[in-house]
């Protein structure tokens, strides 16, 4: 892919490979300088030279002590005894790269010599095996039998260049060192994943098992499946995971894992977690070290770096040992030692920290390291021979620096060549990434993690000496970040490219094995064929333009499915000869045909005229077909085009058939369409309108049916008579959502004014508020935390929202200025204030200070109503006559509470009135009070107390509904009862049946449905009659009896019998005044009187007279209310006999808390007559008057306060106002002086 062609993705990749080069470059030209100050020592062949001895040996090892190597070997002695120093050991000194032969004084002494005959001397077997160095400490290994672990050892102490003999007693100190340089840790049941398929979770990177007959090691950490990237066979398939050990080690992208299968030896395996693949290497088991700054893992016979390198080495020795780790004096250069104990052989193997490179290791008997870095090292020959070959090479591991004196002030050496070093090997690392393809997992994470690392890690990366190695770096850095989001889309696409690529492969192997198996008799079958490939070439061409997408791929399935093409295409020409062969398109057109009769709609026309258009598609490929194809006879060609062209006159005229008929069921179609679309317009814009809230949905609606309107106008552009339709529809749906948004601005504006009005309230209030503290914190926290503040914060973002921002701006402006305004007036208070507020000091005189607010009161002096304005000598008379009418709330505060009336009865019979009574009496207690109290919360205009008036009303409110249950019809007082039996008695006989069978009537009614209400018109009849009755009777109109009530009563009363209810207390008084006029022999006289007298008017006053005589001569003044009831029962004794209820109206309350001229010693007498009549009256005619005369008080309040002008007396202080030292100490005094001598 060119760079046009590219995507970011590739331009990213670009960038890197620049960054790249310039970073390789830089490395280099630091190399190059690092070693002209450190030097160089380059490994290479020096020569090969020989070692010779006096004896036919075979070589096993040499040492170098100082300047003087020890070589050992080992010669057959056959039958001699007498063993020599010389005959194990000889010692030469290389010069001019030549071994030249010394002296074994080194060896001269005498115990070592002794048990060196005697060692000889009594183990026969004997052999010199190896030297081994641990620490300052030289070893000579000898071996006494055929096994590797039967040895002894001669100890000598290396003292620079001569060496001191110590002991031959420590066998024990021979010994390798460590062979894993990692701890394995062993898998627990914890990390065990059960399925059909169970696992052990290795880190959730990589998952292991061994059951199912194989040992499988999976990347996904999927159960349900047993497929893995490694399956190795196990000798025991029915083993459970239990069975098996695992063990395992976190090397950083590595992971060793040793796995052990039942009654099985251990396997060991690396696994790469970037690259998401394992190897198996078996000389793990044996050992296994890292490289320096964890590049990665060497073993014996290879090695595994973490960025994926991997080799391993052909060699034959098995069981090899670590022995030891040769670094160079310059950090760069590492010998890795390997030891075969059986063969005697050793494994060297290097390794370069900056190139990340092994190198072919070396296998000898033998080698040492000279003080100059060289390496010296033989093989042993088959046969023993005193000629023996040393290879020597000049390599880095010299013993001490080798820095040349002249460059010790340069920047480079004050660095250190080790730091410098690890640094180009950091870098090397990441060249080494940015070599991997994408595909490794975590590329562009690791860049930018290791390119961060070494900008931190490494001072001087950006001097110039150094060859500013931070540019490249922080490029790679900044572009490897970029990658990493980029990378993501990559993966998408590459995963939607094979995606595709699947499907289309899938897709073709099916159509390939469907053309295999189609006969080759049938024109239609040809026809189909032909035109899936087709079809599918275009398909697969097309895939050009996805990308990332495998072009080769693309490449061999459209050469395959041309040669499928092509195939076919010659089977359909010859085929195409035959005559019949066209048949099956003949008989296709005559059954179209026959079809166009029965088109009854558009749809179908359509649909048949579809199928005709497939008929030529499938015509004129096979035109195409025999066209593109090299036919040697051209008749052959001509005859078959001939016959497709009949076909294709008959097909045409079909066509036309089918096109008129679809042209004349289309105008009857469109028409009913029109208007099916016009209601759907017209529903669409009535639920546009309701969901519009705000302008700017008006307008987002409007714009939506617009274009509703136009695809209407474009899908019918052939029919002009629906063009004027759509125009008339566009204006009315313009002016409907106009008016709507017009109707919602209206709206936001007054929502607007309303909050703007609330926030001003509340800025009064918080303004008021913030003056009465006394610390700035006080002030602080107030306007940081009081509901209030957050309210009208809230309303400030309800502007806000509105659109409205002047006035949130505004709002919040005189926020901002009232919390300065309490802050500078503490500051005052604070020091120009004494004595709280009370004094204020200026200069040396002192004032009172008034405090009350300049504001106007009406106030009750010298016996009328006076305007009054507050801290001042200010009244004027009132001028009104609805406040003179109303003397009688002069002195009244509430509209709940008079002299006559407490506050807590309002309340009750406030709640009693509003609420329907059963509710109120199925209530619990619980329920009750807590209506009372949502009551007493809502009314707190009304001066409830919490915890007395509301426990009071509870109270006050279970007595009334008690009594009100208990009183049934006695709930009407004793007048209205009585006057209603007047009232009924005297009406005409026939009026009295025709009421009486409507109220039974509707007793029947109301029995079966209790809710019903049809019967209001018995009420108004009762009411019209019963006020003629009073006109007509003086007693009657002077008693001012409620014609309403009257009505009422009587219909409750008699809508089930012809009886009326009396009260006990009536029915007592009536047998006392029957005894007293029998025992004064009088009872004569009443009933004679009572027969003589004229009329019915004249009964009842002659009997009130007698009655009211009797109740203030011999009972209490409460009883005189009984009077008429008395009267009714003497008048009428036959009407009552049986309805008699003996329930007191009276009761007394107690445990009231509340104070009132009504409650003493916290006892209410409660009548519930008495009760419910007074507070009847009250809220019918005192409650209305009341607050007609609060409200014009308050008004004309209002009015005087805007003429007088109030607020221009009220001082206020500039925002930009400062007080400082010269107005307080200077400009202030100077006033003071006169306002002292002035008496106020």
């Amino acid at each position: 892919m060119n760079s046009l062609e590219g995507g970011t993705y590739e331009i990213i990749q670009s960038r890197l490979e620049a960054q790249k080069k310039d970073l390789i470059e830089r490395l280099n030209s630091l190399n190059s300088a690092r070693k002209e100050v450190f030097g160089s020592i380059e490994t290479k062949l020096i020569a090969n030279k020989r070692i010779v001895t006096e004896n036919s040996c075979t070589p096993s090892d040499i040492v170098t002590i100082g300047n003087l190597s020890i070589f050992g070997y080992n010669v057959y002695f056959g039958l001699r005894t007498d063993i020599k120093i010389e005959d194990v050991f000889s010692i030469y000194k290389y010069e001019n790269e030549e071994f030249k032969t010394q002296n074994l004084d080194l060896l001269d002494d005498e115990t070592f010599l002794f048990d060196f005959l005697n060692l000889y001397k009594y183990y026969r077997d004997t052999e010199f095996r190896k030297f081994f160095i641990s620490g300052n400490y030289l070893h000579m290994v000898f071996q006494l039998s055929d096994r590797t672990s039967d040895i002894k050892t001669f100890k000598w102490l290396i003292r620079e260049d001569h060496l001191e003999y110590i002991d031959n007693r420590s066998d024990h100190e021979y010994k390798f060192p460590k062979q894993h340089d990692f701890l394995w840790q062993e898998a627990t049941r914890d990390m065990q994943k059960y399925g059909k398929y169970p696992h052990i979770s290795i880190l959730d990177k990589v998952f292991v098992e061994t059951i199912g007959g194989t040992l499988t090691i999976k990347i996904e950490d999927n159960t349900e499946s047993g497929k893995g990237i490694l399956d190795e066979d196990v000798d025991f398939p029915d083993q459970t995971l239990d069975d098996g050990d695992y063990k395992f080690a976190d090397l950083g992208n590595l992971i060793a894992l040793q796995i052990k299968p039942f009654q099985e030896e251990p396997r060991f395996f690396v696994y790469n977690h970037k690259l998401q693949e394992v190897q198996k290497i078996d000389s793990i088991k044996d050992a296994a070290i890292l490289l320096p700054d964890n590049h990665g893992l060497i073993f014996s016979n290879g090695y595994y770096l973490q960025t994926g390198e991997y080799k391993i080495f052909e060699n034959t020795l098995e069981g090899l040992k670590f022995q030891e780790r040769i670094a160079s004096p310059n950090g760069e250069d590492f010998m890795y030692v390997f030891y075969e104990e059986t063969s005697g052989q050793y494994v060297l193997i290097s390794y370069n920290l900056i190139s990340h490179e092994v190198k072919t290791p070396i296998i000898c008997n033998g080698f040492t390291i000279l003080n100059e870095g060289e390496l010296c090292y033989f093989k042993s020959e088959n046969e023993q021979t005193k000629n023996h070959v040393v290879q020597i090479w000049q390599t880095p591991f010299v013993k001490g620096d080798l820095i040349p004196s002249v460059h010790k002030d340069s920047f480079i050496y004050k660095i250190g060549n080790k730091d410098i070093v690890k640094a180009m090997a950091d870098s090397n690392s990441i060249i080494t990434l940015l070599n991997k393809n994408d595909n490794y997992d975590g590329l562009y994470n690791d860049l930018a993690k290791l390119s961060q690392n070494i900008l931190d890690g490494y001072y001087w990366i950006d001097s110039k000496d150094t060859f500013e190695l931070n540019q490249p770096l922080l490029e790679i850095k900044n572009t490897a970040n970029a990658a990493i989001d980029e990378f993501e889309k990559v993966v998408q696409l590459r995963l939607h490219a094979q995606e595709i690529i699947t499907k289309t492969q899938e897709k073709a192997n099916k159509l390939f094995s469907t053309i295999k198996s189609s006969p080759l008799d049938n024109i239609d079958v040809f026809v189909s064929n032909l035109a899936q490939l087709r079809s599918l070439r275009g398909e697969v061409i097309s895939l050009k333009e996805v990308r990332y997408v495998d072009e080769s791929f693309i490449e061999n399935l459209e050469k395959e499915i041309v040669e499928q093409t092509e195939r076919i295409s010659q089977y359909c020409v010859t085929f195409l000869l035959d005559e019949k062969a066209l048949e099956p398109y003949h008989l296709r057109v005559q059954e179209k045909q026959a079809e166009i009769e029965a088109i009854s709609k558009v749809a179908e026309g359509k649909k048949l005229e579809e199928e005709v258009n497939q008929i030529t598609t499938d015509l004129e490929m096979l035109i195409d077909i025999v066209s593109n194809l090299k036919i040697d006879d051209t008749s052959h060609a001509t005859q078959i085009i001939n016959n497709i062209s009949l076909i294709f006159a008959t097909l045409n005229k079909v066509k036309a058939e089918i096109k008129n008929k679809i042209g004349t069921l289309g105008g009857e179609e469109a028409k009913a369409d029109f208007a099916a679309q016009m209601k759907l317009i017209d529903q669409s814009i009535v639920n546009a309108i309701d969901r519009a809230n705000t302008p700017d949905k008006i307008a987002e609606s409007l714009n939506k049916m617009s274009v509703q309107l136009e695809d209407l106008e474009a899908r019918f552009a052939d029919y002009e008579e629906f063009s004027e339709l759509i125009i008339e529809k566009r204006e009315e749906i313009y002016t409907a959502f106009e008016t709507k948004k017009n109707s919602l601005v209206e709206a936001r504006n007054k929502k607007a004014i309303s909050v703007e009005n609330s926030s001003k309230r509340i800025l009064k209030s918080v303004a008021s508020k913030a003056m009465t503290f006394n610390s700035t914190e006080e002030i602080n926290g107030y306007f940081a935390s009081d509901l209030m503040i957050s309210k009208l914060r809230e309303l400030i973002k309800q502007l806000t929202d509105l659109d409205d921002v002047g006035k949130a701006e505004s709002i919040e402006t005189e926020l901002k200025s009232a919390k300065e305004d309490a802050l500078r007036k503490l500051k005052d208070k604070q020091e120009l204030y004494e004595d709280g507020e009370n004094i204020i000091k200026l200069g040396k005189h002192k004032f009172a200070v008034n405090k009350q607010n300049l504001d106007l009161t009406i106030v009750f002096k010298d016996g009328q109503l006076n305007y009054h304005l507050t801290g001042t000598d200010f009244y004027q008379p009132l001028k009104s006559d609805i406040l003179n009418s109303g003397k009688k709330y002069w002195n009244q505060d509430l509209v709940s509470e008079n002299s006559q009336i407490y506050r807590a009865s309002f309340l009750a019979y406030k709640i009693f009135k509003n609420y329907p009574v059963e509710e109120l009496t199925s209530m619990t207690p619980e329920k009750l009070q807590a209506v009372v109290a949502d009551e007493t919360s809502k009314n707190y205009s009304e001066g409830y107390i919490k915890g007395v008036h509301d426990a009071d009303t509870l109270l006050i409110l279970k007595t009334l509904l008690e009594k009100h249950n208990a009183l049934g019809m006695l709930r009407f007082d004793s007048k209205t009862r009585a006057f209603a039996q007047f009232f009924w008695q005297n009406l005409e006989t026939e009026k009295r049946e025709t009421l009486n069978q409507k109220m039974k009537s509707a007793g029947e009614v109301l029995e079966t449905f209790p809710k019903s209400s049809q019967f209001d018109y018995i009420l108004d009849d009762l009411e019209k009659e019963f006020k003629i009755f009073s006109e007509n009777v003086e007693v009657v109109k002077n008693a001012q009896i409620e014609p309403e009530l009257v009505a009422t009563y009587l219909f409750q009363e008699l809508m089930k019998d012809n009886s009326f209810v009396i009260s006990l207390k009536a029915k007592q008084l009536v047998e006392d005044f029957q005894k007293v006029l029998a025992a004064k022999n009088t009872d004569l006289k009443f009933k004679q009187g009572i027969e003589k007298a004229t009329d019915f008017e004249a009964k009842i006053q002659l009997a009130f007279q007698w009655v009211s005589s009797y109740i203030k001569d011999s009972k209490t003044e409460n009883d005189l209310e009984y009077v008429y009831e008395v009267i009714a029962l003497l008048l009428f004794p036959h009407e009552s006999s049986e309805k008699i209820i003996s329930v007191d109206a009276d009761a007394d309350i107690t445990g009231l808390a509340g104070s009132h001229s009504t409650i003493l010693d916290g006892t209410f007498h409660f009548n519930y007559h008495r009760f419910v009549n007074l507070l009847k009256e009250y809220f019918e005619i005192d409650v209305p008057e009341f607050e007609q005369f609060r409200n014009e008080r308050h008004q004309l309040t209002l009015q005087l306060k805007e003429n007088l002008r109030l607020h221009e007396f009220e001082p206020k202080v500039l925002t930009s106002f400062v007080r400082n030292k010269l107005i307080d100490q200077v400009y202030l005094p100077l006033p003071v002086v006169h306002l002292a001598q002035i008496n106020f």
